[in-house]
């Protein structure tokens, strides 16, 4: 089957080496136009409705991101290339959206292709994209994708109270008192969420958002959370903890 691909990349070079990449590691892609600026991507996007668009983020006048401005509703599916700092990457991989860390490897690029060339439904890309532009502006997580039975949830990580392990699931309790079941394991969450602010990993079983640690018990070795549940810290973690929270306001602990 053949797809049709937009390139939209102001460095020429580098355009030029992805170009090359798909035609001979990608035959199926077809490359309509290699563009220089979010307005000519745009036009080139309303004249051949590719089914990918290869889009730099930075980029002199408007940014990758600005592309979403002109086509609010995009039904083409979006593979970011960039030479973002492992921050920016880790923001795109909470938001679930496909990228290629540049200078771009061929088996990546391969592995890009063939995830970008299932078809997706527009709500689907517009919600992707609206989160991992968040995430990337604001310079903090802000929102999460998280695989459920019939697609993905997007939540605010804020909202996370904390998740618990269940053998190679992971079960997540939100600040409503809601819960999502999720097939992952709760070490993906931690590498992910422990450099967001207040995420703590307090057990083999629990990581914690400490924003919801209504007050910790130094004897037990005990937080209890806002929503009522008590949660164990792990004997060898029970210094660090405390280390940790100092500049941390809880409840009134003992």
């Amino acid at each position: 089957m053949a797809f049709k691909a937009v390139i939209i990349e102001d460095e020429e070079n580098s355009a030029a080496a992805l170009a090359m990449l798909l035609q001979v590691g990608c035959p199926e892609v077809q490359v309509m136009e290699s563009c220089r600026s979010i307005p000519q991507g745009v036009l080139a996007i309303h004249k051949f409705k590719p089914d990918i668009v290869f889009l730099d983020i930075e980029m002199p006048v408007y940014s990758g991101f600005d592309l979403f401005k002109f086509i609010p509703e995009p039904e083409f599916s979006v593979v970011f290339t960039t030479a973002y700092s492992q921050y920016a990457i880790k923001a795109f991989e909470v938001s679930a959206v496909d990228y290629l860390l540049k200078p771009i490897e061929a088996d990546a690029l391969v592995a890009a292709v063939k995830k970008a060339s299932i078809k997706q439904e527009k709500e689907l890309i517009i919600k992707k994209m609206s989160a991992v532009r968040e995430n990337v502006e604001s310079e903090k997580l802000k929102k999460i994708a998280l695989p459920i039975s019939d697609g993905l949830a997007f939540v605010e990580i804020e909202t996370i109270e904390y998740f618990e392990a269940e053998g190679v699931y992971t079960r997540i309790f939100f600040k409503d008192k809601s819960q999502i079941f999720i097939s992952k394991n709760i070490k993906v969450f931690e590498d992910i969420l422990c450099k967001h602010d207040h995420f703590l990993r307090i057990h083999r079983s629990h990581l914690v958002n400490s924003d919801f640690i209504l007050n910790y018990h130094r004897g037990e070795g005990l937080v209890n959370m806002a929503s009522g549940a008590t949660l164990r810290i792990a004997r060898d973690k029970k210094q660090w903890f405390e280390d940790t929270v100092k500049t941390i306001r809880l409840g009134n602990g003992s």
